[in-house]
């Protein structure tokens, strides 16, 4: 029989996600393991984060104070909607790591919270093996038709290609 000696728990603050967490809150205590929750930010999204704090915004006209720079430049611009997005991503992240340790703490319970980037299933399958995790608990997102034939879900990629059990909570 195998022993759990750390679990990873995927959180995305849908309902599934929650019940995922508290089943993970659960196994780890009736085994004694560590707990480790991650949550994945999207690539595209994180990636305008991480290039918004190098940005240099060039006035139209290309003048800036005090006349240091004089003649017009092709610059980069960050784009509103992008920076929005970037905004919405961060807040999100900051609202699901205070929604996964009210939970912990309901339960009376302590984990590591991680954040991650990436493509979900590939993020999740790394950080459980690169820790020498034991266990994935992760909630299932009920999709269907065509996005599912195309995209497949989260939940059914992790256990594709983790070397390690997944445990689906439902």
């Amino acid at each position: 029989m195998s022993t759990f000696e750390h679990v990873v728990c995927a959180y995305d603050g849908t309902e599934n996600s929650k019940d995922a967490l508290k089943l993970a809150i659960n196994v780890s205590k009736q085994l004694s393991s560590t707990l480790s929750v991650v949550h994945v930010l999207q690539e595209k999204k994180r990636s305008a984060y991480r290039s918004a704090d190098n940005i240099q915004v060039i006035p139209i006209g290309g003048y800036g104070t005090d006349g240091l720079l004089n003649s017009p430049t092709t610059g980069y611009v960050h784009d509103n909607v992008e920076q929005e997005n970037v905004d919405i991503t961060e807040n999100t992240a900051i609202q699901l790591t205070s929604e996964a340790r009210q939970i912990l703490e309901n339960n009376n319970s302590a984990a590591d919270i991680k954040l991650l980037e990436g493509d979900a299933s590939e993020a999740i399958v790394f950080f459980a093996e690169e820790h020498k995790a034991d266990l994935i608990v992760m909630g299932s997102r009920d999709i269907s038709g065509l996005k599912k034939l195309l995209y497949g879900s989260v939940s059914e990629k992790v256990s594709k290609h983790s070397n390690i059990p997944v445990l689906i909570a439902k």
